[in-house]
């Protein structure tokens, strides 16, 4: 991450969150902290917070590294926002694909 830039990438079923100089829209320096409710409770179990849902929802899109990592890959997963907010629970609302490098491969496959 310290080494490239890049804007927010919108790749259908989650969007990257960018990396500029500029502090742009949707910022991954800046939209992981943002949230001072959630971001600790990600943090603290585990889930790296690198994306939004594709929908745009408020639901955060994480790697998973709770999980044994094969090859430092771990799945990405969309959680529950709103679950975190209202009771401070995980719930997982869906995986999107068994690692990073897994759902970059599925993305470029479509074309």
């Amino acid at each position: 991450m310290t080494r490239y830039e890049y804007p927010a990438l919108d790749l259908g079923a989650l969007v990257l969150l960018g990396n500029t100089a500029e502090g742009a829209l949707y910022e991954f320096r800046t939209e992981v902290f943002a949230d001072r409710a959630m971001s600790p409770f990600l943090l603290e179990n585990r889930l790296i917070h690198f994306a939004k849902s594709g929908d745009w929802q408020y639901d955060p899109v994480c790697l998973d590294a709770r999980q044994s990592a094969h090859r430092r890959e771990f799945p990405v997963i969309r959680v529950d926002g709103e679950e975190i907010l209202c009771n401070n629970r995980l719930r997982i609302m869906d995986e999107i694909a068994p690692s990073f490098f897994e759902f970059v491969r599925s993305y470029v496959a479509r074309d």
